[in-house]
């Protein structure tokens, strides 16, 4: 069996209002001085139980609801594997 997830995190939902405006995190720096604010959290694209680094590029910032959201969606995924349920997994990231 073959899962394919599209992960729409509440980042990128229209429902949820942002104390952001992502328009001015344009750096690294800006990103990080958010996280230890707490306005926003670094999210790891590919986690590290599936082989993904602490690498800049795997990384994204998000809201904290949206890492929260993502963290399930991981577990959630590798749960389906252990229980032999799935025995592929893709994800495709969309971005609005």
């Amino acid at each position: 069996m073959i899962l394919r997830k599209a992960f729409i995190l509440g980042l990128f939902s229209r429902k949820k209002k942002t104390s952001v405006d992502f328009a001015t995190v344009d750096s690294p720096d800006k990103a990080e001085s958010l996280v230890k604010q707490g306005v926003l959290a670094r999210v790891l694209l590919v986690p590290p139980q599936r082989g993904g680094l602490e690498d800049p590029l795997n990384a994204v910032y998000a809201t904290p609801e949206a890492a929260k959201e993502k963290a399930r969606c991981d577990a959630e995924v590798e749960k389906l594997e252990r229980s032999g349920r799935v025995s592929r997994y893709a994800c495709d990231l969309e971005y609005d």
